[in-house]
């Protein structure tokens, strides 16, 4: 007995099976081996779904039948209509941004520069769609332009705050994307006042 399981997408990738041997890519194909009459096997099949993969509904298809193996000759199916079933299945997307964000200067002097660094992870499941960073400076910093470009996408100074647009970002740190800009500290700016400035990531 052969079955063959069919995915609809080929963002589908074949991790693993039990039950049956069972080799392939786009088409899984499951060698059962002879089956006495009321005998019930299971496979049950992995797959992997690519992180790119679009929201959306998805089927797959698994057909059994009877195939000669050898001299022995494939075994007559008296009711094929049975033989194959379709699962749908509905794909979601959800992803997991972190930022980090770490200042040049841990007690910067009025009237001078910090520079910052923020790195953007996408710690997945699936891409990250349209990501943005933003940050608002605080009272009393004021954003230099013009704002460098960051490792991916483009970034900009919106009426003194930070804009990037950073596109689709990947999944793992080796998809990290990495900002850099810089602010001015007031150079009236109190001794010992507290500047807290917030970056933050959405997708």
């Amino acid at each position: 007995v052969r079955l063959i399981v069919e995915r609809e997408r080929a963002r589908m990738a074949f991790v693993s099976a039990t039950g049956a041997s069972c080799v392939g890519t786009t088409t899984i194909d499951c060698a059962v081996g002879t089956m006495a009459s009321g005998q019930v096997t299971t496979i049950t099949v992995t797959v992997a779904v690519a992180p790119e993969t679009p929201a959306g509904p998805t089927s797959n298809s698994a057909s059994a039948n009877s195939v000669a193996a050898g001299p022995i000759p494939a075994t007559l199916d008296r009711n094929p209509s049975n033989n194959s079933d379709t699962d749908a299945t509905q794909i979601v997307r959800t992803a997991d941004l972190a930022i980090t964000k770490v200042a040049s200067v841990g007690s910067p002097v009025a009237g001078e520069v910090v520079e910052y660094t923020v790195v953007v992870t996408n710690n997945g499941p699936s891409t990250a769609r349209a990501t943005f960073v933003g940050d608002a400076l605080p009272a009393g910093m004021t954003l230099v332009a013009p704002v460098p470009a960051p490792s991916q996408g483009s970034c900009s100074n919106n009426a003194g705050a930070l804009s990037c647009d950073l596109g689709i970002v990947g999944v793992g740190a080796a998809n990290a994307v990495t900002v850099t800009y810089a602010a001015v500290i007031g150079a009236d700016v109190a001794p010992g006042t507290v500047l807290t400035n917030t970056a933050t990531a959405t997708s």
